[in-house]
């Protein structure tokens, strides 16, 4: 029997007495795929993002292999559950090396240096989703399936036991949908 990754316990959110998430559980075991099926407006994104505490519950519990997230540091959370959201913030002159570096952040101290290991990790990472040729490209001129593919990238750096991904192929053509679903599968 599969071990148990990530749990969600009856869990609720609400904003001004509106139930946005409402007793929502299931299980999710170590390398098993989960999807969110529902209409627009459903509360899937905010279902997710209660899953790794951006919104607060209400009440229920979120468990990861077997502890309460409520017991971990955002830190913790951060080095156990990887994000590729649905919308892709601003992020100004930032290269794809500089988005993908982001992912060994919650590994890092304020003033901890990349090793020679974290360079060949943030590689081999940019091989896999086929961008290391454009690694100094400025991420807000590539495409939405390049853009997609580095947070990918930076995902897989970041070593999450959790890889959480909202929409990833949202306003991509079936090429890119075919190509991000492809990437996702190869990772496990």
């Amino acid at each position: 029997m599969a071990a148990v990754q990530l749990q969600a316990q009856d869990i609720n959110w609400q904003v001004d007495n509106i139930k946005i998430v409402d007793g929502v559980s299931f299980c999710v075991n170590k390398k098993e795929t989960l999807g969110i099926v529902g209409p627009n407006g459903a509360g899937k994104t905010s279902l997710l993002k209660c899953l790794y505490q951006e919104h607060p519950l209400t009440s229920g519990k979120v468990m990861l292999d077997g502890n309460a997230l409520e017991n971990f540091t955002r830190r913790e959370v951060a080095q156990k559950i990887a994000v590729v959201g649905q919308q892709h913030e601003a992020v100004f002159n930032l290269t794809v090396l500089d988005i993908v570096n982001m992912g060994l952040v919650p590994h890092k101290t304020l003033f901890e240096r990349n090793t020679d290991g974290d360079r060949k990790l943030i590689a081999q990472a940019l091989t896999f989703v086929d961008l290391l040729y454009k690694a100094e490209q400025v991420f807000n001129t590539l495409s939405g399936g390049e853009q997609q593919r580095c947070l990918i990238a930076r995902a897989i750096v970041q070593r999450p036991q959790v890889l959480i991904m909202d929409e990833p192929t949202n306003h991509l053509d079936v090429f890119y949908q075919h190509q991000i679903l492809s990437l996702v599968k190869k990772l496990g």
